[in-house]
């Protein structure tokens, strides 16, 4: 079981130097800045590479804010979030890690361990054959978004997904996500 990442700095980072350091506070308009900052930051990738990654970023953001238990109505349709993220370029491989944490209601820790079994062993073709699926059935559907989330993310990672739930105070539980690309 690894630590606590809740109360971390988000950051990006290239082998073992930090080049930049992120809000923990997320909105729909800090996903933006963020996302667009780190393509910027990162400009010396191939399209291919900081297209995915910037993807990633985008669904991992998103889903902290749409799930998190402390997110709060701003009112006029906008939300914010606390929620981590660290993203670690290694320039040997030209290969990335990230990981997010935020807390989420025990409640849910059954809802993302469906989700993530159901995908976890699926290839490229079996995962695009799921998402079109899910599309067309309406499938999961629900006011946050279409629950494509994992499929979106496994269909661009080098590694299998990694998920990890420690427990925080109650009824209330660490989610770590840890993604390979």
């Amino acid at each position: 079981m690894s630590h606590s990442l809740y109360n971390s700095k988000s950051f990006l980072q290239i082998d073992t130097k930090k080049l930049c350091e992120f809000s923990n506070i997320i909105t729909e308009k800090s996903i933006i800045e963020t996302v667009k900052s780190i393509e910027n930051l990162l400009v010396n990738l191939s399209k291919d590479k900081i297209d995915d990654l910037s993807l990633i970023m985008i669904e991992v953001l998103q889903n902290i804010l749409n799930y998190s238990i402390d997110t709060k109505d701003l009112g006029n349709n906008k939300r914010e979030s606390k929620g981590t993220f660290t993203i670690s370029a290694h320039s040997k491989n030209n290969s990335f890690t990230i990981q997010t944490s935020n807390i989420i209601n025990i409640n849910q820790k059954d809802t993302i361990i469906k989700k993530y079994t159901e995908i976890k062993d699926l290839d490229e073709i079996e995962l695009r054959k799921l998402s079109r699926e899910k599309r067309r059935s309406k499938k999961d559907l629900h006011e946050k978004g279409a629950g494509l989330g994992f499929i979106v993310i496994a269909m661009r990672v080098s590694e299998p997904i990694s998920i990890e739930f420690i427990p925080y105070q109650e009824d209330n539980l660490e989610f770590i996500l840890t993604l390979h690309l």
